[in-house]
C-alpha cells in the first residue's frame, strides 16, 4: 500500500503530515491505510489526536485500524477510549480494540525492573 510505503521514507515530518492529510480522503481504504501507518510515529501528541479521532470514523475498517495503531503506539492514556471501542457495533473493531488493550497492558507489565 502506498501509505505504508510512505512511512518508511524520510523526512519523517513530511510523511507524518501527508498521512494525516490522507485521513481526509473520501476513500475509506486510503484512510484505513494511513491510520495504520501512523503507528510508526509513536506516541506523538498530534498522532494520538488523529488516531483517537479515527476511532469514530464512519467506516469500521478505519476504526479497526485506529484501534490497532493505538495498540502499537502503546500509550496507556488511550485505554479508556479503547475500552469504549471494544463495544463497537462492528466485531472487527471490537477485536482490534481488545487486542490493543491487551498489548498496552502487557507492555506496561513488561517494563517493570527485573528482580535481582
Amino acid at each position: 500500500m502506498a501509505a505504508s510505503s510512505l512511512a518508511s521514507f524520510k523526512p519523517q515530518a513530511a510523511v507524518q503530515k501527508a498521512l494525516i492529510k490522507a485521513l481526509a480522503n473520501s476513500d475509506n481504504q486510503v484512510r484505513a491505510s494511513a491510520t495504520r501507518s501512523l503507528a510508526s510515529f509513536g506516541p506523538r501528541p498530534e498522532v494520538l489526536e488523529v488516531l483517537i479521532r479515527c476511532l469514530t470514523d464512519k467506516h469500521d475498517e478505519v476504526r479497526a485500524m485506529a484501534a490497532s495503531a493505538l495498540g502499537e503506539v502503546g500509550d496507556k492514556s488511550v485505554v479508556p477510549l479503547l475500552r469504549k471501542a471494544s463495544r463497537d457495533p462492528a466485531s472487527r473493531v471490537r477485536a482490534f480494540a481488545k487486542d490493543a488493550i491487551d498489548k498496552i497492558i502487557k507492555a506496561g507489565s513488561d517494563t517493570r525492573p527485573a528482580a535481582r
